[in-house]
């Protein structure tokens, strides 16, 4: 986990991961770092599911949590999938993949319930989408032709719609423990766990270069 806020900062969002892939040099085939989150994400499924009060064990390091590490790179391999120009799309994919798998296993784990779970997820918008697509263009990052956008857009969010419901139910019961059902508005108080020092609040969801401070 270390590994991902050295390269991103505190602020850690699939964009901020591709962001730095770019100016390592490896933009273009990051096999090797989908392939090292895949074997994260597989002991995270195996320990955490197993022992959920793994899940509320705190980073050592200030201002880090792994689920937003988790948030990140399921984002960043989600964008790489669909919008980037690249040699590892299979590896990325898998990646996404194994990575669902384990925050379904965890999200189970802490009591996840069909109640809690809404169809076809919680929903990333397509605003925030073309803000992402945007950062990584200007960066240099070479992205899949714009005659199938539509068609990449709703892939990516079929493909991100897997794992969210999931994650958003596992950051809830991380960092804000609730027994009431999951309402359609309902969704992490951001600026309260930015308080609590547990999680950035743009950690889910990057920021486009205007909004940053």
């Amino acid at each position: 986990m270390s590994w991902l806020y050295v390269r991103t900062g505190n602020d850690s969002s699939g964009v901020t991961l591709l962001e730095w892939s770019q100016r390592a040099g490896i933009a273009g085939n990051m096999r090797d770092v989908w392939e090292a989150w895949e074997d994260w994400f597989r002991m995270l499924g195996d320990t955490h599911s197993v022992l959920p009060m793994l899940t509320m064990a705190p980073s050592v390091q200030s201002g880090q949590s792994w689920v937003s590490a988790a948030a990140a790179v399921l984002d960043a391999a989600t964008l790489s999938t669909w919008s980037i120009e690249t040699n590892d799309t299979e590896a990325a994919r898998i990646c996404v993949q194994t990575g669902t798998r384990a925050l379904l296993a965890i999200a189970d784990a802490l009591g996840r319930t069909r109640s809690d779970t809404e169809p076809g997820g919680t929903g990333s918008s397509r605003e925030k989408y073309e803000v992402a697509r945007a950062r990584l263009c200007s960066s240099g990052i070479r992205l899949k032709l714009v005659a199938d956008q539509e068609t990449r857009w709703r892939e990516f969010q079929r493909m991100r719609d897997q794992y969210e419901d999931a994650l958003f139910f596992v950051a809830r019961r991380t960092f804000a423990p609730s027994k009431r059902r999951k309402r359609k508005s309902d969704r992490i108080n951001a600026n309260k766990l930015a308080r609590l020092g547990r999680v950035d609040p743009q950690s889910l969801y990057p920021q486009s270069e205007g909004e940053q401070h």
